[in-house]
């Protein structure tokens, strides 16, 4: 089984379950659109889901209901919230894997890092009437491109 069949396995799974214990249909196209997020290249964007599922004649309303659903579940996970004319990016949630992200408050870029001493460190705190699941952090900054072109720009305008 590859990595988008096992992950695809597992979400299906946790939506058999939700929609079991709600009385919820299990529809064709929620399967459809929940196998094309696992298939989607990480982090993707709502537009290119709604993409995706017009090829299979899934409309733009059906796409979003399932993308909210998902969210519900705990199956896809908002990465970003807009940043300038970004949009909200999502990615499959795997219960395995800690996201430690760094987020670039001028262009949007974002880039995984590791760092077994925050991960222990969060994974050691007790929480009163709450059980740790995973974690997601997020650091918000400057990257090294963005801190280049304006450096580049204040030395231009300095020489004029």
């Amino acid at each position: 089984m590859n990595k988008h069949e096992d992950l695809y396995a597992q979400s299906k799974q946790q939506l058999d379950a939700y929609l079991d214990e709600h009385g919820l249909r299990h529809t064709q196209e929620r399967y459809m659109l929940l196998k094309m997020m696992c298939e989607l290249e990480s982090p993707f964007t709502a537009e290119a889901l709604v993409e995706e599922a017009r090829k299979s004649n899934i409309s733009r309303a059906t796409t979003y209901h399932m993308m909210a659903l998902a969210q519900k579940v705990h199956i896809l996970h908002p990465l970003i919230k807009q940043f300038g004319d970004r949009r909200t990016q999502y990615e499959i949630v795997t219960h395995k894997n800690d996201h430690l992200q760094i987020v670039c408050l001028k262009c949007g870029r974002v880039a995984d890092f590791k760092d077994p001493g925050v991960v222990k460190l969060l994974q050691a705190k007790k929480y009163s009437n709450f059980v740790m699941q995973n974690i997601s952090l997020y650091v918000y900054g400057e990257c090294k491109i963005c801190r280049r072109k304006a450096k580049m720009l204040q030395e231009n305008y300095l020489e004029k």
